[in-house]
């Protein structure tokens, strides 16, 4: 995924140049600061930041479907077929919200978790809601916010099903 140039480049194992998906634009398969992609079942799923969406593309690089969001998507986790998890950078005067919300397929919101750090300054706030996400087998997904130590376990309907913490020990 190529930000600076809004496309996918595509590679072979072997590392040779294989083919472009996508363009700078705001039609289907087209995008504006892509900022994340995930592969899930042979289909694509792009946080299209710069036109507030997400894409679902084909490995061939057709757009299958996508929708609006109403905050710049920074990253995205496909469930399964028919739930997305989308997190954004949550900064600025809007105060707390939510960091991450699930979508259906659709485009309809299912729900949202993890709340947001806002502290007035828009450039320490967008580093401190940075979360990671990270598919697990049997349903399940973690997430870590940046301003938390504890990486969480969740369910596809964002129930929390554990967590993780690093011994103390490791903390500073």
């Amino acid at each position: 995924l190529d930000a600076g140039d809004a496309d996918i480049k595509v590679f072979a194992p072997d590392g040779s140049f294989r083919r472009l998906i996508g363009r700078k634009g705001s039609g289907p398969g087209e995008f504006r600061l892509p900022a994340d992609l995930d592969v899930y079942a042979g289909r694509l799923f792009i946080a299209d930041s710069g036109n507030r969406r997400i894409q679902v593309l084909d490995k061939t690089g057709a757009c299958l479907r996508g929708f609006g969001v109403k905050q710049m998507p920074w990253k995205v986790l496909a469930l399964d077929g028919e739930r997305v998890v989308v997190a954004r950078l949550a900064s600025g005067p809007a105060g707390p919200a939510k960091a991450i919300t699930c979508y259906l397929r659709d485009g309809a919101e299912a729900w949202s978790a993890v709340d947001t750090v806002v502290g007035g300054d828009s450039a320490l706030d967008a580093l401190r809601n940075q979360v990671s996400l990270l598919r697990a087998a049997g349903g399940f997904w973690f997430v870590r916010h940046f301003d938390d130590r504890v990486i969480k376990r969740l369910d596809v309907a964002g129930n929390p099903s554990g967590s993780l913490a690093p011994p103390e020990s490791d903390l500073p």
